[in-house]
């Protein structure tokens, strides 16, 4: 899914997927299902899909802070991947840094 919000693209086919939950269950009216991911610039997202009486009656992306992001995979991942997913970006932005 793509979608631009504002001057800024966020794309689940070209961002790395970290984290998922589900709620409910398949076909229930108010389940939904929220999946962290990373674009390669560094920010995060949440594509957001549920039944139509959940709080994500239709699919969408949400652009998290940093601070958010990480707030979500704690809860959802627990601090320990948590953790990891941020020294994963620390890395990426280090190695960006070093090509120019």
């Amino acid at each position: 899914m793509r979608v631009k919000i504002g001057t800024r693209v966020y794309d689940t086919d070209t961002s790395t997927k970290l984290g998922h939950q589900s709620v409910g269950v398949f076909g229930q009216l108010d389940g939904f299902e929220e999946t962290l991911y990373r674009k390669t610039t560094g920010e995060y997202f949440l594509e957001c899909k549920g039944g139509p009486e959940s709080q994500y009656p239709v699919t969408e992306l949400v652009p998290l802070s940093d601070s958010d992001a990480k707030e979500w995979a704690e809860r959802v991942l627990g601090e320990e991947e948590a953790g990891n997913i941020l020294k994963a970006k620390k890395k990426s932005a280090k190695k960006s840094s070093k090509k120019q």
